[in-house]
């Protein structure tokens, strides 16, 4: 009878594979970048911006791929619907003709880095700006009003393809400023330059800008609008329930260790 019954169930689970098909989980592919500590290929869990993005997928039922790009490529890949989603993306009013993006995942302040013996003086407004040399990196925000000044003449860029190669200019002398997010413009420091090349360098109290960032999904690619509700929702309910705060415990330990000695 036993037998009969396992052999019954056995036919039920066949067909109900047949006429259904197996629950399969639905891919999601989020094009983003190396950026330490927050994303990067070899950092655990991708770094605390690309786990809590991971984490709120779940949530909704899909598995997140990450693929990793330099960052201009990261984002036309996105908005040739070559991937669901790019992550993290500051706030931009251009990008957003192009994109939704979701509720903010968390916020960067981008400050600007100096070297001591020329330090910035206190600035109002960018005419304040106008003496310095500013290294940027391609493909990056910071503000829109910050590009707007530099295409009208008002300040003076110097560009490079990554803030490694920034911070190695303003330490050398060449540039003058470095806009780069606090955290992580101490942790190239701390990692990639010796005690006293780092001690040389630091950084100015009034931010270039307190940005909100986010992950933005195509508005060309149908369906974009349905994953952006149902991202923001479980964003919102990790955010209620508690479990986001303690995706970034690791990192704020982090963060203490790395700024002390500066």
């Amino acid at each position: 009878m036993l037998n009969k019954s396992l052999f019954v169930l056995s036919v039920l689970a066949g067909l109900l594979v047949i006429f259904c098909g197996p629950v399969l989980a639905l891919t999601i592919t989020i094009s983003t970048g190396n950026y330490a500590p927050w994303t990067g290929k070899n950092l655990e869990d991708g770094g605390p911006y690309l786990r809590v993005v991971r984490e709120v997928f779940n949530r909704a039922g899909y598995v997140v791929e990450f693929k990793f790009y330099p960052w201009k490529r990261a984002l036309i890949m996105s908005k040739e619907g070559k991937v669901d989603a790019s992550a993290y993306w500051a706030t931009s009013e251009q990008r957003k003709e192009d994109f939704y993006q979701s509720e903010p995942l968390a916020w960067d302040r981008v400050v600007f880095f100096h070297r001591k013996e020329k330090p910035l003086k206190d600035w109002e407004d960018f005419k304040d700006l106008r003496e310095y040399r500013i290294g940027v990196t391609r493909g990056y925000t910071y503000t829109d009003e910050f590009w707007k000044q530099a295409g009208q003449g008002v300040l003076n860029f110097d560009k490079a393809n990554n803030d490694l190669s920034n911070f190695r200019k303003l330490i050398r002398g060449r540039i003058d400023l470095f806009p780069c997010e606090k955290i992580r413009g101490y942790t190239l420091l701390d990692k990639h330059f010796t005690e006293e090349a780092a001690a040389r360098v630091s950084h100015c109290q009034k931010p270039l800008a307190i940005t909100s960032c986010h992950l933005i999904f195509p508005k060309a690619v149908e369906g974009s609008s349905e994953l952006l509700k149902k991202f923001n929702e479980q964003l919102k309910a990790l955010k209620e329930e508690g479990d986001y705060d303690s995706y970034w415990e690791n990192i704020n330990s982090a963060k203490g260790s790395i700024l002390k000695a500066f």
